[in-house]
């Protein structure tokens, strides 16, 4: 167990340089990232939480108070990573040099080629575990938001507890956090199954309340009376099924809020 005295490895070092570097580049990439589930405004990073979290959960080996068994640990653990640098074993064995290859292997680990590398991972829950020898450590995120925090800890080995105010929040973290791993890839079947997805020239049809208006400026047109959705045609795309529905405020920033999860489009729509 790591003493209380003793300073984790994020309040003496931490290479700020390069996991922003790899934070940046991660807006580009859709293919395989959380972000391609649902849309969210305040989104964290795969790469500094990933990396944030490595670095809370490991304490400082020049620490006087940094237990030395984590050491040996980690320098077994760190030496053993596939594809090493070489010069690792000489640089490794002060603790000064063991704190630099900790703070580069978190550096290289924040990329995302590395994310799911089965080598980075397995040395990162190596890691967790040498500091953590007694049970794997709790992570509690009360605003998880889109759960890039909690789903970081828990690639890391880590217990994570989630939650949110906002209830499409906790919808995210269920999914992501719960369903997804818990059911894989047979989750998308059965939700294709559940949803049947129309061509671009069928109209898409769904119960909407009929309390909502007959037509309004955000290309969102609904029958008058029948309650049913007749056509949805965002500007510049293709007709998509609608496959929930909740109320929001009539504030102008949430009048339409889409986004393409495999199987359709979710939508809120605003009350009249």
């Amino acid at each position: 167990m790591i003493p209380k005295e003793c300073k984790r490895l994020a309040e003496v070092d931490f290479p700020v340089a390069e996991v922003s570097k790899h934070a940046a580049r991660e807006k580009l990439i859709r293919h395989g990232h959380p972000s391609t589930l649902h849309l969210w405004w305040a989104r964290r990073p795969l790469a500094s939480s990933r990396a944030v979290l490595m670095a809370l959960l490991l304490p400082d080996p020049c620490d006087e108070h940094c237990p030395e068994e984590f050491k040996a640990k980690a320098r077994a653990v760190l030496l053993a990573l596939n594809g090493r640098p070489q010069g690792w074993t000489k640089q490794i064995e002060p603790d000064e040099g063991l704190r630099q290859v900790l703070l580069k292997f978190i550096a290289d680990f924040a990329n995302w080629r590395n994310a799911a590398n089965t080598d980075y991972l397995e040395t990162g829950r190596a890691l967790v575990r040498a500091a953590h020898p007694e049970e794997p450590p709790l992570v509690v995120d009360p605003f998880a938001g889109g759960g890039s925090i909690p789903l970081e800890a828990l690639r890391l080995g880590c217990e994570a507890f989630a939650s949110d105010l906002n209830p499409v929040a906790v919808l995210i973290l269920k999914v992501m956090l719960e369903d997804i791993p818990r059911h894989g890839p047979e989750l998308a079947k059965e939700l294709r199954k559940a949803v049947s997805i129309p061509s671009t020239s069928t109209t898409p049809k769904g119960a909407v309340p009929a309390s909502y208006a007959t037509t309004r400026p955000d290309n969102l047109i609904y029958t008058s009376g029948s309650g049913e959705l007749m056509s949805w045609t965002p500007a510049g795309a293709a007709v998509k099924t609608i496959i929930a529905w909740t109320s929001v405020n009539t504030s102008p920033a949430a009048k339409q809020w889409t986004n393409s999860w495999g199987v359709g489009s979710f939508a809120l729509l605003p009350p009249s």
